[in-house]
């Protein structure tokens, strides 16, 4: 987190608007700078300003009220404090104001107002107190109390710090230097190192339980394994002749299955070719019946014009007597004439 501007008005003793912008080059160029004056100056209401922005209250007054308010400078109607900061995920604007009734010095105090927005769009995130407060620890991940402790000490606090134990000062420069990942770096080495020193424990221990072998012993190994591995090779060949007997079987298994299928089939068409033989028989006739189709037809024409020839004949033997009658009449009467 990164103050970038304070900007304020009639707190404690700075009675009027007052702005310091950290982001001045004098500022940026110079790095570290130190607020420093009298007593009395205002070097404190500056760090009230920041606190009053952030969290509505300062490390020299735990609350600030519609019953009691004093930060507002004597014989002022209103008091303001506004603080600009930056991080990781942006940058924001915190905003505080409280005034009396009609802005008099002398009129009743009115309920503190409080927001936040986006510095560069200006869009509100919150506007309430119990909003504002959570946004803002959401943002700088630091509550009042630990922002106090860590990002701004006030008077009488640094003595506090430096007598605090080590691991509460370890936690707050971790935050305050942003060394956090230090830490975390730290134990994941711690945690890194203790397994690989357990794994290895392990490993020495199951390495102490091993016996080792003699050369006797040693070379007594190497003859079995050359012995099994022989033995696997043999036992290889005998799988692969296995494989192939068992192969010729199935082969010879498929073959005696075709083969009774194909004597069914073979008494199947003999026993049709049984059952056909009157049919064959048909057969055979009807075919001797076509070959003397052709002749049975010139034989039945013939009778045909043979019936046709006698019915003539006897047409014209029916008609001869009166003709040789005629004949006779015929031969009278030439002779008479």
């Amino acid at each position: 987190m990164k103050i970038l501007s304070v900007h304020f008005k009639n707190l404690n003793s700075l009675v009027g608007e007052w702005s310091i912008d950290f982001t001045h080059p004098e500022y940026q160029n110079e790095g570290i700078f130190a607020i420093t004056g009298p007593t009395g100056v205002g070097k404190s209401t500056l760090l009230d300003a920041i606190c009053l922005a952030l969290y509505g209250r300062t490390p020299r007054l735990n609350s600030i009220s519609a019953n009691n308010n004093e930060i507002m400078s004597r014989h002022t109607g209103e008091c303001m404090a506004e603080v600009c900061f930056q991080n990781k995920k942006g940058t924001y604007r915190a905003y505080w104001y409280q005034h009396r009734a009609n802005q008099k010095s002398n009129g009743s105090l009115q309920a503190a107002r409080r927001e936040i927005t986006e510095h560069l769009t200006g869009q509100l995130l919150a506007n309430s107190i119990s909003q504002v407060q959570n946004k803002i620890i959401e943002l700088t991940g630091m509550d009042f109390e630990r922002f106090t402790r860590s990002m701004l000490l006030a008077q009488g606090s640094f003595a506090a710090f430096l007598q605090a134990n080590a691991n509460d000062r370890s936690a707050l420069l971790e935050q305050i230097n942003g060394t956090q990942i230090y830490s975390l770096i730290s134990q994941k080495v711690f945690e890194i190192n203790k397994q690989y020193k357990d794994e290895l424990s392990q490993q020495e221990t199951a390495i102490a339980s091993y016996n080792l072998l003699s050369p006797e012993a040693f070379e007594q190994l190497l003859i079995d394994e050359t012995n099994k591995q022989e033995q696997q090779i043999d036992v290889k060949k005998a799988i692969d002749s296995d494989s192939k007997a068992i192969s010729w079987i199935e082969q010879i298994k498929k073959l005696e299955t075709e083969l009774n299928e194909a004597n069914s089939a073979q008494q199947e068409l003999l026993f049709r070719l049984e059952q056909s033989e009157p049919e064959k028989i048909q057969l055979r006739n009807a075919t001797k019946a076509m070959q003397l189709d052709a002749e049975y037809a010139l034989l039945s024409n013939n009778q045909k014009s043979l019936l046709a020839t006698e019915q003539k004949i006897k047409e014209y033997t029916s008609q001869l007597p009166p003709l040789e009658q005629k004949i006779v009449q015929a031969e009278t009467q030439t002779k008479n004439t």
